[in-house]
């Protein structure tokens, strides 16, 4: 059970995967995605080839959610805020490598068992890096700690 802030709010990320990732079409309805999040740096961060609609869709408008569940769906937590896409434009093409690696294993719980594998799949399919550094989270067992910032 989640009770004690920000400390069981990590504790739930480094443990709990999925997710449902919101942003908003340009008519203004929400598209969902499925996706694999782990916990990275003061967020959360999760990789998807340059070209989906979430992407496009955080390039023009970066506000999002994402709900991140256990396995049987609860408990959950919900974080909002605005994603930050890494590609090769903000980061150098050895720096994103890092940055897709560091995601991977956060999301995976573990190292890749072939990295020179995974960074040739990364680069085929152009990923990016979808950072998201929550203004607010809440779920069922999560306690907000009184004086509580951004920052996991």
């Amino acid at each position: 059970m989640i009770t004690d802030g920000k400390s069981s709010l990590k504790q739930f990320l480094m443990h709990n995967h999925n997710s449902v990732f919101s942003t908003f079409r340009k008519n203004g309805l929400v598209q969902l995605s499925v996706v694999t999040v782990g916990p990275w740096r003061n967020g959360i961060a999760f990789s998807t080839p340059m070209n989906t609609a979430k992407t496009a869709n955080l390039r023009r408008d970066p506000r999002c959610s994402t709900l991140i569940s256990a396995d049987n769906w609860y408990p959950f937590v919900v974080l909002e805020g605005k994603a930050t896409i890494i590609d090769n434009t903000i980061a150098g093409k050895d720096e994103l490598v890092s940055y897709l690696r560091e995601v991977y294993t956060a999301g995976a719980g573990k190292q890749h068992p072939n990295w020179k594998e995974f960074d040739d799949v990364m680069a085929i399919e152009n990923r990016v890096v979808i950072y998201i550094e929550p203004d607010r989270f809440y779920g069922p067992l999560i306690e907000i700690p009184s004086g509580f910032t951004a920052n996991l």
